[in-house]
């Protein structure tokens, strides 16, 4: 639904007919209340509202600088309003008022748009349009600062039910760029998704940084005033309905975005789409055959409601083209042409109804002419939520939205040379093949090169610059417990050290008997490691890895566990 006027710039909106039982008393409140009304800086073209709501602890006129920008850069004829700050949230009453207080200046708008800035105000914006969308008028269009569509108001075509700019700075602490490349990969329909180098959370607005800002924001890499000018830029177009200057904005963006996504794509991110469950597979594209496909209950295994969609996610390509290939490690065998082709597919890794494992599916007499078609099993364990119910997510901007670690199940090298034809003179001993505490750590360490090698330019260097590094030491042997393995339970260590952050995986092996060739009660041939994703890698590049030296305040850590030491924020803008 619109706030269009009947006539062009010279009608009541209907928006503000719909607010009109209150526009008396709106009147005598907004003398009261700081509102800021700013006059169109340009006259002629279209006459355009737009209604700004401050971030949380920050003041109204901390907005002016960036609303000039925007009246600045505009075609159109601009009116900004901008909320008590106090108010904000008290949509109800705070947008009759300031719809009141603008129209008693002279304002007559032929649209209107809402900016929120910061995710927790724009979650609270977004909550009440949705609850509002069939009782009251909605404005033209929605302006996200430094914030998102949030994931439970995407429509089926994507984005929000209005037409949504998207604005988020790659410098952002509090709305990491990661949540911003998952809105551009997903939020389509009439929403645009941009991303503004250098900009910082804080410089969506102007002055001193509220005490969450100063707490969690990164150091911005251009001045304010560029930021303003960038965020000006857009914002107009979004306005004007420029759409070739959205679309310059949009190509710019995918240069920063475009590896950030495809690192979402390398862990299977479910924050892209729904999980495919191989149990009932829905998706031709996995190809994933079901071993052992057993169960010690006898009872049917619930079928899953709602099924996964035909383009859910099988699993992580990561583990498919790199785990795997690490743990073999054809190339360091007597016959380094053996190859393979692997599958892997996500299940929770205690799941025994039925029971999900890592499977070699043929052997080969001729090492040199051998395919292994092989699966393994991985379970994603993610900080904001369930992967196997996505409304669970949080989903507030400053939480990492990557997999902090997978645990997956991987068949032993052991079991891929025995498999491959190779002699038992190579492969009996399993500590000559599994036993180095090298192995988890060269994929992880692959994981993490990966991501360097992929992060965009601007990233790599901003990284290289002020970002703490990952240090991959050697695996550490999971023990057995009293009610088995506890590899499933123990988390990657990462440990702060004066050479950068530690990262340490847990391994588990078991001995191949008879070659793998036994029950799938026995447990043969099975090499398990905890693995970091590469989109926790990127994510570590992009944000988390830039805490330490490059945020607006210095952290006091300690160091080897033992000396405590403070690292002041490197000047990142000159």
């Amino acid at each position: 639904m619109t706030t269009r006027m009947g006539g062009k710039g010279n009608g009541e909106s209907t928006l503000l007919r719909n607010y009109l039982p209150l526009l008396v008393a709106c009147l005598a409140w907004s003398a009261q209340a700081e509102d800021i009304v700013l006059d169109p800086k340009k006259t002629g073209g279209d006459t355009v509202a737009l209604i700004i709501f401050p971030g949380s602890e920050l003041a109204s006129d901390q907005y002016t600088s960036t609303a000039e920008a925007i009246q600045d850069a505009a075609s159109s004829s601009i009116w900004v309003g901008i909320v008590d700050a106090a108010s904000s949230t008290q949509f109800d009453s705070a947008i009759p008022r300031i719809l009141a207080s603008m129209s008693a200046k002279g304002m007559s708008a032929s649209k209107t748009f809402y900016a929120s800035h910061s995710p927790a105000e724009s979650a609270l914006l977004q909550d009440y349009l949705s609850a509002s969308i069939e009782e009251k008028s909605q404005p033209d269009g929605l302006v996200l600062l430094g914030s998102f569509v949030l994931r439970k108001y995407r429509t089926s075509s994507g984005g929000f039910r209005l037409p949504t700019l998207t604005l988020g700075g790659d410098a952002d602490g509090l709305c990491r760029v990661t949540r911003i490349a998952e809105a551009f990969a997903v939020d389509k329909g009439s929403s645009s998704v941009i991303v503004l180098p250098g900009v910082s959370h804080m410089q969506f607005a102007s002055g001193a940084a509220s005490s969450v800002i100063q707490k969690h924001d990164l150091k911005p890499e251009v001045s304010e005033a560029s930021a303003h000018s960038s965020i000006g830029r857009f914002v107009a177009a979004f306005l004007d309905s420029n759409r070739e200057e959205l679309a310059a904005g949009s190509s710019a963006t995918a240069t920063v975005l475009d590896p950030i996504v495809e690192a979402m794509r390398q862990e299977g991110s479910q924050k892209l789409n729904a999980l495919c469950n191989s149990d009932f597979p829905t998706s031709s594209a996995c190809n994933y055959p079901k071993w052992p496909d057993a169960s010690l209950d006898p009872l049917p295994v619930p079928k899953p409601d709602p099924m996964p969609p035909s383009d859910c996610i099988c699993g992580s390509s990561f583990v498919e083209e790199n785990a795997q290939k690490l743990m073999a490690r054809f190339d360091l065998s007597p016959t380094p042409s053996a190859s393979f082709f692997s599958k892997d597919s996500f299940h929770d890794v205690s799941d025994t109804h039925p029971f999900h494992l890592p499977h070699i599916f043929n052997d080969c007499e001729d090492p040199a002419s051998c395919l292994l078609n092989t699966t393994s099993v991985t379970m994603p364990i993610y900080e904001d939520g369930d992967p196997w119910h996505r409304e669970s997510y949080v989903d507030d901007g400053l939480t990492p939205i990557s997999a902090k670690e997978f645990r997956t199940k991987l068949k032993s090298r052991q079991a891929m040379w025995q498999a491959a034809g190779f002699s038992d003179d190579i492969t009996k001993d399993i500590e000559k093949t599994d036993g180095s505490l090298e192995i988890c750590k060269s994929i992880n360490q692959a994981s993490y090169d990966w991501a360097l090698s992929s992060a965009s330019p601007a990233a790599k260097a901003k990284f290289s610059s002020v970002g703490e590094p990952y240090v991959f030491v050697d695996d550490v042997v999971a023990k057995i417990g009293v009610t088995g393995p506890e590899w499933i339970k123990d988390a990657m260590v990462y440990k702060r050290t004066s050479s950068g952050m530690t990262v340490q995986s847990w391994t588990f092996k078991t001995e191949n008997t008879n070659h793998g060739h036994v029950p799938y009660i026995v447990t043969a041939g099975y090499h398990y490691c905890k693995i970091l994703s590469p989109f926790r890698a990127m994510e570590w590049i992009t944000v988390d890895g830039l805490r330490l030296h490059g945020s607006l305040a210095s952290e006091t850590v300690t160091l080897d566990g033992k000396n405590n030491a403070t690292f002041s924020s490197r000047k990142m803008l000159q």
